[in-house]
């Protein structure tokens, strides 16, 4: 057996580093990811219940009694689901609306935003007042001049 060969064959393993370094990036990477998306999550979660507004409460109140509506009579089980989500969103509503300060508040905010809004600056405000209290000065400076007129007469002086 003296015509055997040998061969040795040697591998030097220049992926095994790199491949371990992807993999760990790709899992920190993953792990980034699953946070950011439970951030997310919680961020509309608060953004959901913070941005109910009442329309948009009425709204889906409205929605969901017109299913409720087309429902067959035998489906009680649906109905009453229905019945306690529409009540749910119904208490929301009222707490959404108490919120806002009520009825009167509501309304004079509505009335406060009607009003355009060069006049809410507080320099314009200023001279509204400045103006509407001088032309008052010369309004009664002008009623004055007519009651002197009335008592005294129409007397000319000439020089």
């Amino acid at each position: 057996m003296a015509n055997v060969i040998d061969f040795i064959i040697n591998l030097q393993d220049k992926f095994s580093a790199k491949i371990y370094k992807i993999s760990e990036s790709g899992n920190m990477l993953q792990k980034s990811f699953a946070n950011a998306v439970k951030t997310t999550n919680t961020a509309k979660f608060g953004f959901d219940t913070l941005g109910t507004s009442a329309d948009t409460l009425r709204q889906k109140i409205q929605e969901l009694r017109n299913q409720r509506d087309i429902i067959p009579i035998g489906e009680l089980k649906t109905i009453r689901q229905y019945n306690s989500e529409i009540n749910k969103l119904e208490r929301q509503l009222g707490k959404v609306e108490t919120l806002n300060g009520g009825w009167l508040k509501t309304k004079t905010s509505e009335a406060f935003s009607s009003i355009p809004s060069f006049l809410k600056n507080p320099v314009v405000a200023v001279g509204a007042v400045i103006g509407g209290s001088i032309k008052q000065g010369m309004e009664n400076e002008l009623q004055k001049a007519n009651i002197s007129t009335l008592l005294n007469g129409d007397t000319v002086k000439t020089d």
